[in-house]
């Protein structure tokens, strides 16, 4: 069951990186689908399992679903609050 759950989170971090493809960002897109294929599912596989015994095995996918989203909210602030600086900057009278 928590291993289909992690389906749900999966669309989301798929959606956030054709958001920042789409934005033109296409190295934030890149770190997303390198960091959730090869990164943090070794780096799980390797972990989890060690410390959870055959159950890590199973909660490997979903783990590195909730570490992959978290990271791709952290990138969304980043981006949104860059643009709000860069557009703050733009409407300031005298500054280029």
């Amino acid at each position: 069951c928590l291993y289909a759950l992690a389906f749900l989170l999966s669309g989301f971090n798929a959606f956030r990186s054709a958001f920042f493809t789409a934005l033109g960002n296409g190295v934030v897109s890149a770190a997303i689908s390198f960091m959730r294929t090869l990164v943090f599912e070794v780096a799980m596989v390797l972990y989890l399992p060690a410390l959870l015994g055959l159950d890590g095995v199973w909660y490997t996918i979903p783990a590195v679903q909730v570490v992959l989203a978290g990271l791709c909210i952290l990138f969304l602030s980043k981006t949104y609050a860059l643009r709000a600086h860069q557009k703050r900057d733009k409407d300031v009278p005298g500054r280029a």
